[in-house]
């Protein structure tokens, strides 16, 4: 009887020590990570943004090739000025949103808006942020290469149904449970143990 019992929890122990036994840790699990107030990164657009913050002039950049349009806002924030930008690459149709960037910086001639709430992310990153405390945002390690730190992960979201319905008109044989890859990167720099820059995005592709 002993024996029978040790070998069930032997059992047990290697179910739960085999990969895919148990949840693991995934940004795509907290929506708040891409929002920042009610503006969210994969459903907002460059529109929205600006309804929002204030109309602005966009401008088109380049990363590694790829084209990327973007606006830029400016905040002072108790002595602190952090930059707000929100960018649409050419996966989002240079509409719908598919990142956003913090940074900090010194005052210049960039109009900057006094505020005097901290612009931070609904998951609560914001600049100036202690490291200690920003980690603890997140359920995942970052890498990490002196004060820059970065994570990446990749993951299928299910299409909704007017997504398949758009997409089937460009696809016609597109499957019935058609998914998205879903590609996340995070990028960080730390100063001082403080938050300097902080770059989220997120790009779906079929």
């Amino acid at each position: 009887m002993i024996k029978k019992i040790l070998l069930l929890c032997i059992v047990f122990i290697l179910f739960l020590c085999t990969p895919g036994s148990s949840n693991t840790a995934s940004i795509s699990n907290d929506n708040n990570t891409f929002l920042i107030g009610q503006i969210q990164i994969g459903k907002s657009t460059i529109d929205d943004v600006q309804a929002f913050y204030g109309a602005t002039r966009s401008k088109i950049i380049y990363n590694d090739s790829i084209s990327v349009k973007t606006i830029e806002y400016c905040f002072n924030i108790n002595g602190q000025y952090v930059k707000l930008i929100f960018e649409s690459s050419i996966m989002g149709n240079h509409s719908v949103l598919t990142g956003f960037h913090l940074q900090s910086i010194e005052k210049n001639s960039f109009h900057c808006k006094t505020n005097s709430e901290t612009i931070s992310t609904n998951n609560g990153i914001y600049v100036g942020q202690k490291k200690s405390i920003f980690f603890k945002k997140f359920p995942f390690e970052f890498k990490a290469k002196n004060e820059n730190y970065s994570y990446e992960e990749v993951y299928t979201r299910q299409m909704s149904d007017s997504e398949f319905q758009d997409m089937k008109k460009q696809w016609p044989n597109i499957s019935n449970h058609a998914f998205w890859d879903v590609l996340v990167t995070i990028k960080a720099t730390f100063k001082d143990n403080k938050l300097t820059d902080y770059h989220l995005r997120k790009v779906e592709s079929y």
